[in-house]
């Protein structure tokens, strides 16, 4: 069995349940047969439950739409344009708005009850098997449940439908309710209205209560599916039964209160019949929820104008109702007003004239036809009641009879054919499908192929106009193939109390769960409902996506795209990044240049200037071939360091690989190499005459640039493996800060380090062990004060370079450390020397090249010392003392010369390069007072040429008898041509002789 036996299965039991009570009742209905006959449904009374029978009268509006049936028929007659002189009847039921009552007044229709009405047969061609006249099509009913009904019934005997009101999108199912058509639009469009209108004023969080019946259920089905495709939720939904005690309605009230506390809604959706929305009215009223929600209802109570809400305004001010659009005939509302008592077959006249009527005539008016008309006076109510649709089901049907007259029928057009008459309902359908009607009041009427049509909708709002309650129209909503979309009118008042948070948008009240996040801040949905949040912060460089969702970063290192989000988009968007170079756009790189250059001009002008002096003792005495490797190293370091300042390009970058660890090492390695051989020289005199090895300045030489290969060899293979490249970095995620720099490996630095720190500390080491050398030797103490400097600048520069996280910091701590550490060379080194070159005078210049032997007899020496009280041991001021002169030698104990070795310029001491014996000329006694020291008297040192030095003299003034086991200290600075040095030997007369 399919789904459509098994339909028509269970309608016919339902049928067999109601045929007996329906068959034993008088049936009052509204009828006038033709040729041809349409039966209608319309609700003209509430239903009682309590006695089971119809109760209350509907309002004015249900009269009016029955009429419409009625005038259209009459019209229809009337026209010969449409079904030529054929008659079209009609046969009329109340339903009472009632399921059972409408299933019952159906079976009015079908063919096997057609007996229950009294007809007049006369006429065969109107008469079906039985002599009962037959319906071959519906209009209505008005409810969609009371259509359900009629329609599984009716639609077992193919009879098509036509609703004029009937709105559940339960009857668009052409597969369960084939027979079924209507000129209303279904439920779907309503609610897509409701959508819209919900999001024009940012309504996000709704309540939805609904009627327990087919209206009611199919429209909460439909919003469920339609609000999520516009970022909407349902955060209530309840379900209410018509049949429900008042306190259901209450609760319902007090959970929309609850809610409304928990969060902010404001809108609630009301999808029922008016009886319900009346209730709902009232219990808000009970609860003090007066201009508290902004109710939107639905054509089931919308239509009835200010019906649901008399006596509960205050409670429902505001709202909003969507309603069908339909307009307004003048031609049926000048029909309605002359509607007669006398002249109306309409059994139910009688009851609207007493209540709604504006003038009841008597026997004695009707005797003497005088009858007065009882809604002559009454206006054209500003809440539609939908006559027209009415109007437009009846031409619907009427056309399609026209047509399929037409077809079936060519030759004749006043009457019948044999054919006509045997067209079955399932025909009739196809040719209302294919309708097409212009309608006065609502355009152009048509069916979609499952028997709906297009939407149309007017909304209306409650409103206080001149003190009084009224629905004004603000705006329509429509879906055709001519226009779709939602419009409304700006200037709505919103009742709803002040408590109300507004839209900052569109002014109206908020109904949302939470606020929107901040800018910047993504939303964490709750699981339970998705219009439910809380709100994150994103981290300073990342986007809100996905809806607002989720937080995306700006920066993609492996694409190597680096942007940063733009404030003024709500951080919705990223924007690039312009990279900065290094220390360019710094103070640190100004100074970087700027020291820098100055650096280089001022080591020009020292190197100039040592260069011209190179002839001098001075200079001579400062290994000048080591002297010119170290100024090479310093233009290295400050071209280096400039560098760092300049924006990085892949030369620049080379420079910057290889420069530091060879600026340093061309500058300390000569340094070390010069320590470590005074070291040699000094520390091997303690242990023998002889002349150390490799002492030489071209062995020096050799070992400075053999030294300096190495770091070379690490930074060219670092070059190859990695080559030197400009990259882009951004230090700091929470900055919109990107570098351009140069590549750079951590490996490959920290070796570089290492061999610099190690070069420089192997200087400090030796300079520290020839700490005790002769008193002013002329380097020993600078150069300690320059390794030590620099060795300081690596301890505090290193640490801030590696946990640098910015280039330009990196760039700057790399040239400030060797703008540092060069200058400090330069100044320790040579600048010392030009300063004593040219500021120091002659007789101070011993400060830099005094030679001093200064000889200590202990108790075995023999000597011949006068006494400290004899005025015979000061010699006459310009007296003459004899000391050996081309030929040195020291006296014998017998006053003959002593043979005594040379000085050699070349030799162990770096003295004169040609060999020649060093002379040691005639001096004279200074002319200056005598001096004490530890209760002595001293004489004033001898003053000798200032390539010799002087010689310090016992306490008496004669010569001193040395022996061959004395044992003496003698420091001698020879400056000459080449490398005078300083000298230092400790030993007996013999060492002395050898050393000399």
């Amino acid at each position: 069995m399919n789904h459509n036996q098994a339909t028509r299965f269970v309608s016919a039991i339902i049928a067999t349940n109601v045929m007996f009570f329906c068959c034993v009742r008088a049936t009052l209905n509204y009828s006038s047969y033709g040729q041809l006959n349409i039966g209608g449904l319309f609700p003209l009374h509430f239903y009682n439950e309590k006695e089971r029978q119809c109760g209350d009268l509907r309002d004015i509006g249900s009269l009016r739409r029955l009429e419409a049936m009625v005038f259209a028929i009459e019209n229809i007659n009337r026209n010969s344009s449409i079904l030529g002189n054929i008659t079209l009847g009609y046969e009329i039921y109340d339903t009472c708005s009632y399921l059972a009552e409408s299933l019952s007044k159906s079976l009015n229709f079908i063919p096997p009850y057609r007996k229950s009405v009294a007809c007049d047969c006369s006429d065969p061609e109107v008469a079906d098997e039985e002599g009962y006249p037959r319906v071959l099509g519906i209009v209505g009913a008005q409810r969609s449940s009371s259509s359900v009904q009629s329609t599984l019934l009716l639609g077992l005997y193919d009879i098509p439908q036509v609703s004029y009101l009937s709105t559940s999108d339960e009857l668009s199912n052409d597969e369960r309710y084939p027979y079924f058509l209507r000129t209303v639009p279904p439920d779907r469009f309503q609610v897509q209205a409701m959508v819209d209108i919900l999001k024009v004023y940012n309504w996000r969080y709704v309540a939805f209560v609904n009627s327990d019946d087919t209206y009611g259920k199919s429209a909460q089905q439909e919003f469920r599916l339609s609000a999520p495709i516009s970022d909407i939720c349902l955060a209530f939904a309840r379900t209410i039964s018509e049949s429900a005690d008042d306190y259901v309605f209450d609760d319902v009230i007090e959970e929309l209160l609850d809610l409304q506390r928990e969060s902010q809604v404001t809108s609630v959706i009301l999808f029922m019949q008016v009886e319900m929305a009346k209730r709902i009215f009232r219990a808000a009223t009970a609860a003090g929820a007066t201009r508290r929600f902004i109710w939107i209802g639905s054509d089931g109570w919308g239509n009835y104008d200010l019906t649901p809400v008399q006596g509960y305004e205050e409670a429902a001010l505001g709202c909003f109702t969507v309603l069908p659009l339909s307009g307004s005939l003048l031609s049926y509302d000048a029909y309605f007003r002359s509607i007669k008592r006398s002249t109306s077959g309409n059994p139910w006249l009688d009851d609207y004239i007493e209540a709604y009527g504006s003038c009841n005539t008597t026997a004695e008016q009707l005797l003497e036809g005088t009858e007065c008309k009882p809604f002559e006076g009454m206006d054209a109510s500003d809440s539609p009641t939908h006559e027209t649709l009415v109007i437009d089901s009846v031409n619907a049907l009427a056309n399609a009879l026209h047509d399929m007259h037409q077809t079936f029928c060519p030759n004749t057009s006043t009457t019948l054919c044999d054919a006509m008459a045997e067209v079955s309902g399932a025909t009739f359908k196809e040719y209302i499908l294919n309708v097409k009607v212009h309608s006065e009041a609502n355009g152009m009427v048509s069916f979609l192929p499952n028997g709906d049509t297009q939407g149309k909708y007017a909304i209306r709002n409650l409103q206080i106009v001149d003190g009084d309650y009224q629905f004004v129209d603000v705006g329509k909503w429509v879906y055709s193939d001519d226009e779709t979309g939602l419009s409304l009118v700006e200037d709505i008042p919103w009742y709803v109390g002040n408590f109300r948070a507004r839209d900052d948008e569109t002014g109206a009240p908020k109904s949302i769960c939470r606020d929107p996040c901040k800018p910047g801040e993504r939303q964490n949905t709750l699981p339970e409902n998705a219009c439910c949040w809380t709100c994150t912060q994103c981290k300073v460089d990342e986007i809100v996506t996905d809806n607002g969702t989720a937080c995306t970063s700006c920066i993609n290192e492996t694409a190597q795209i680096y942007e940063w989000p733009i404030e003024g988009s709500n951080y919705t968007v990223c924007e690039p990044i312009d990279p900065k170079d290094s220390l360019r756009e710094n103070v640190l790189g100004i100074v970087v240049v700027v020291f820098s250059s100055v650096g280089l001009v001022v080591n020009t002008l020292i190197l100039v200037v040592y260069v011209k002096n190179r002839e001098e003792p001075l200079i001579k005495a400062s290994s000048r071939e080591l002297s010119y490797v170290t100024f090479t190293g310093i233009y290295l370091a400050y071209i280096v360091a400039l560098t760092n300042g300049l924006p990085p390009r892949s030369f620049t970058c080379l420079i910057r690989r290889i420069g530091p660890v060879l600026a340093t090492s061309l500058i300390y390695i000569p340094i070390c190499t010069k320590t470590i051989r005074l070291y040699r020289i000094f520390n091997a005199g303690k242990k023998s005459a002889g002349r150390p090895k490799f002492i030489s300045p071209g062995f020096q030489m050799t070992l400075t640039f053999t030294l300096a290969s190495f770091p070379c060899a690490w930074s060219i293979a670092w070059i190859v493996v990695t080559p030197p490249e400009v990259q882009i970095l951004m230090p700091f995620y929470d900055q919109p800060l990107v570098e351009l720099t140069c590549a750079d490996s951590i490996i490959a630095s920290v070796g570089i380090t290492i061999w610099d720190v190690t070069v420089v500390f192997v200087c400090c080491v030796y300079a520290f062990m020839t700490r005790k050398l002769p008193d002013n030797y002329n380097e020993t103490r600078f150069i300690t004060f320059c390794v030590f400097s620099t060795l300081v600048v690596y301890a505090t520069f290193s640490p801030a370079y590696y946990t640098a996280t910015e280039a330009r910091y990196k760039a700057s701590y790399t040239a400030l450390g060797l703008i540092i550490q060069s200058t400090v060379a330069l100044i320790c080194l040579f600048a010392v020397k030009l300063y004593a070159l040219y500021f120091v005078d002659d007789e101070e210049m011993h400060i830099f090249t005094q030679t001093r032997i200064r000889a200590n007899t202990r108790n075995s020496l023999n000597r011949t010392v006068p006494s400290s009280e004899s005025p015979s041991h000061i010699p006459a001021p310009g007296s003459r003392r004899i000391v050996p002169a081309s030929n040195p030698s020291f006296l014998s104990d017998d006053g003959k010369p002593r043979n005594v070795s040379t000085i050699s310029r070349n030799g162990a001491m770096g003295a004169n390069e040609n060999n020649n014996a060093n002379e040691l000329r005639e001096a004279e006694w200074p002319a200056h007072p005598e001096k004490q020291k530890n209760g002595k008297s001293l004489l004033n040192p001898l003053q000798a040429n200032n390539r010799i030095g002087s010689i310090e003299m016992g306490a008496g003034g004669e010569r001193t008898q040395l022996k061959q086991s004395t044992t003496v200290t003698f420091e001698l600075d020879v400056n000459g041509k080449n490398n005078g040095e300083m000298r230092s030997c400790n030993g007996n007369l013999d060492t002395l002789n050898r050393v000399l």
